[in-house]
């Protein structure tokens, strides 16, 4: 078993250098066959940094329920807004084992994201706001709209081709479909948001069809094992 200290991985094998950097490699064991090398799970590289976080949230949450409390039994305060620090907490260790979990993946992650935010955006507009609408009238088209974008301009940078990710902008464009029913049941207070997003919507499908129809055709037929 090799050791890279610049990587921090360990390399089995007759490797004289690191096969991702290229650094040599010390304590070399040539009689194991080669391997590539073991990379450490995320959540071992970063267990230290996790479990500050964790303890960090617990932090936050007890001292705002603490002062929270003090300030109603005082009669300085009626509403218990400490609720809502809790249910952030909870929701940003939601979405962050979400990312964890599905970091391969980034447009299946940036798909995961756009359907937790939404059920967290329509919890917390019911349960802790009253219904106020700013849920479906800002929350769920902004994300829509932003992951059709991020979609796109990830697969430009990570140079992938249409058929990689294809079915997650078509489930995207599902999403996209709520808002359409919010106006169409008169739900919105404020269009603006849910115009954007249709019309984004609406020009990502034209695109997929128009410019991309063998692509689709493709993945389709590969999909449904035609």
């Amino acid at each position: 078993m090799s050791k890279c200290h610049h990587c921090g991985v360990s390399v089995t094998g007759q490797w004289q250098h690191c096969p991702l950097c290229q650094s040599p490699l010390t304590a070399d064991e040539a009689s194991s066959p080669d391997q590539f090398p073991l990379l450490p799970l995320v959540s071992r590289q970063y267990s230290g940094l996790l479990r500050g976080l964790l303890f960090l949230s617990v932090c936050l949450t007890a001292i705002s329920a603490a002062v929270n409390f003090a300030l109603v039994r005082s009669g300085r305060h009626e509403q218990w807004w400490c609720l809502f620090v809790a249910a952030g907490v909870a929701c940003t260790w939601i979405s962050l084992g979400t990312i964890i979990r599905k970091r391969r993946n980034l447009h299946k992650t940036i798909l995961w994201q756009v359907a937790l935010m939404s059920l967290f955006a329509i919890g917390w507009d019911w349960l802790l706001t009253g219904w106020t609408k700013w849920s479906i009238n800002y929350a769920l088209p902004i994300l829509c709209t932003v992951a059709m974008a991020a979609m796109q301009v990830l697969a430009r940078i990570l140079r992938l081709r249409v058929e990689d990710y294809m079915v997650y902008l078509l489930l995207d464009l599902v999403f996209a479909v709520v808002p359409v029913l919010a106006l169409a049941l008169d739900w919105v207070d404020v269009v603006i948001p849910s115009l954007i997003c249709i019309t984004a919507g609406v020009i990502s499908l034209a695109w997929l069809l128009i410019f991309q129809r063998e692509a689709l055709r493709r993945e389709f037929n590969r999909r449904l094992h035609l």
